[in-house]
């Protein structure tokens, strides 16, 4: 007899067929019965959890940016006293190694940000966690400011300018040029940072 499965876990079931199924598709082009038939679920447990498909997007968005958003703080506070040029460094590193498996999360994310500019709900969902991404990165900018790491630029600016950095190497990557040589590519972009941020 096969196990009955909880609320919980045909949850996550859900959630994980939908991210599957828009990173492909997109969300105009995939139906909830898609996202029912690959979670192995009925179309009605989907609304039993989301009263439609704008609720799975906004969910799946929410889920997103704050698991996204908790490992950046986590990493940040468990390496808060190492160097801060150090860390981006790192982050950098970590980043140019994984962005192949980032594709389908970057993929999803194009998928928010273009129907952001046609859904005011889906918009302010975003920005809200990008404000936050950004205030918690900012705080430890702030912090190397205060130790006379880095030169005195406003924290957030430099938070939104990486984190727009961090993006536009994941679509030229994904999109444009494959080829390209990611290491040299980080190694640049360090030298370029350490010539900006780090103080004479």
């Amino acid at each position: 007899m096969a196990k009955h499965k909880s609320k919980e876990e045909r949850f996550a079931q859900i959630m994980e067929a939908a991210f599957i199924c828009f990173s492909e598709k997109g969300f105009d082009k995939t139906s909830l019965q898609e996202i029912a038939d690959m979670a192995n679920v009925s179309k009605g447990a989907i609304f039993y959890h989301f009263e439609n498909k704008k609720a799975l997007i906004m969910a799946l968005i929410e889920n997103f940016f704050e698991k996204f958003i908790n490992d950046i703080i986590v990493y940040f506070k468990e390496n808060q006293d190492k160097k801060l040029i150090i860390l981006i460094e790192d982050m950098f590193k970590n980043y140019m190694k994984s962005i192949d498996e980032i594709d389908k999360y970057f993929k999803l994310i194009l998928e928010f940000w273009s129907h952001s500019a046609a859904d005011e709900d889906i918009h302010n969902n975003i920005i809200k966690y990008y404000g936050l991404l950004t205030d918690n990165i900012s705080e430890y900018f702030k912090l190397a400011i205060n130790r006379g790491e880095i030169n005195n630029y406003n924290p957030k600016h430099i938070a939104i300018i990486l984190a727009n950095i961090m993006d536009m190497i994941a679509f030229d990557y994904m999109y444009l040029s494959k080829e390209i040589d990611i290491i040299e590519l980080k190694d640049t972009l360090m030298q370029m940072l350490k010539s900006w941020l780090i103080k004479n």
